[in-house]
């Protein structure tokens, strides 16, 4: 019941471990065992400070938290911890991941790099509800995780899988009278010519994106008319693929939509800053977009199609001197390079042949999503006790 828990001082929960004298420095990525960092990756060493379960806090930077259990290490500049008799150590890992951005405004102090304030954060108080239901709550959120770290391997592969079969596709392609791979150069060097972008299929010619049509993009939308809410998504380059926290009135959207240029269903929508290079399909909706940083190809389907280009793009061999692009300029975007395959007989196959990994992906992410989603509102539920549990089926354990 809600009225069992009991507000508890942080310190009287954990059970501080040994302070580290590991460097980071002195870590690497092939050692026996894993070791904590105030960083988010995990690097290995040779020697093990802690075993079983333990909690690994960062100290430095911004507020972080991970779990393991097991033998493991940690650097000088993390703080790792059990639990006292009474508390449940995965249960305490799930309550500080739900208070992290709290952790992190209030015990994160300084001007220059912030730093964990352990005294702050020790004589803050926390409801903690008996242990069995400690047990039973972490045993949920547990659960959760393990489908979302499967669904994340399962992503994984599915991603590297594509990423060979793009290999095989953009360079060999397929041969339409088989519906299979062209033989590679070394068994048919007869198939292949040479090319600025290598060696390519003989039927395929080397297309830039100035050939597919013009850059286009929205109308700019000021500040001042957009609201937290309303009616029409906007979409800025930081919330581009995610979810809007801008909108427009319906008024505004339709005036711009009828008098100045905007997407056509199934046009690529390309983040021009940023993140250059993350892809979007506009499909019809009503929304708008950001002008300048996000962009599309006016495409005159003469040269490729829009699933062709949504896969090719990747791809693209940009046009630049020097390296990293710090933003995809009209005329740097149009100068990108690509194979192209004709239109109208092979770059349907393409198409197609990649398909069955999409859907294999979009399938996985949705249920990436949905399971994140579900974690989410079980630890606003279950960690604030406005969803009881029932603890009388469980197997005790600590």
């Amino acid at each position: 019941m809600r009225n069992s828990w009991r507000p508890v001082k942080f310190e009287e929960i954990i059970k501080a471990n040994q302070k580290s004298k590991i460097q980071v420095k002195d870590a690497f990525d092939s050692e026996q065992y894993p070791f904590f960092t105030s960083g988010e990756k995990i690097l290995k060493h040779p020697n093990f400070l802690v075993d079983k379960e333990n909690i690994f806090m960062s100290t430095g930077g911004i507020a972080q938290v991970k779990y393991f259990r097991g033998r493991s290490s940690y650097s000088t500049d993390t703080f790792s911890f059990s639990c006292n008799n009474n508390f449940n150590v995965k249960f305490t890992y799930y309550l500080i991941l739900s208070k992290i951005n709290e952790i992190d405004y209030k015990f994160f102090i300084g001007s220059g790099l912030k730093h964990l304030q352990k005294e702050l954060l020790n004589n803050n108080f926390y409801k903690i509800p008996p242990l069995p239901q400690q047990r039973k709550i972490a045993n949920i959120l547990s659960t959760c995780d393990e489908v979302i770290e499967k669904t994340e391997a399962a992503i994984a592969k599915y991603q590297a899988l594509k990423q060979g079969m793009l290999h095989d596709l953009f360079t060999r392609g397929i041969d339409v009278k088989t519906g299979k791979l062209r033989p590679s150069y070394q068994d048919a060097p007869e198939l292949y010519k040479e090319s600025d972008l290598g060696l390519i299929p003989k039927d395929w010619e080397v297309k830039d994106l100035g050939d597919v049509g013009e850059v286009k993009m929205c109308k700019r939308i000021f500040s001042y008319q957009t609201k937290d809410e309303g009616d029409i998504p906007f979409y800025k380059i930081g919330t581009f693929g995610k979810r809007p926290d801008a909108f427009i009135s319906t008024e505004l959207y339709n005036e711009f939509k009828s008098k100045y240029s905007f997407p056509s269903k199934g046009s690529v929508l390309i983040s021009a800053s940023g993140t250059i290079g993350r892809l979007v399909i506009y499909n019809g909706a009503e929304e708008y977009f950001q002008d300048s940083n996000i962009v599309w190809i006016e495409n005159n389907n003469k040269t490729i199609s829009n699933n062709f280009l949504k896969e090719i793009f990747p791809s693209v061999k940009f046009q630049t001197e020097g390296g990293t692009i710090k933003r995809l300029y009209n005329n740097i975007l149009k100068s990108g390079l690509f194979p192209c395959p004709p239109i109208k007989t092979e770059q349907p196959r393409i198409v197609e042949a990649l398909n069955s990994s999409n859907l294999k992906l979009d399938a996985e992410q949705s249920t990436l999503t949905k399971y994140q989603k579900l974690k989410a509102g079980l630890m606003q539920d279950l960690l604030t006790g406005k969803v009881e549990v029932s603890v009388a089926e469980e197997t005790p354990k600590n």
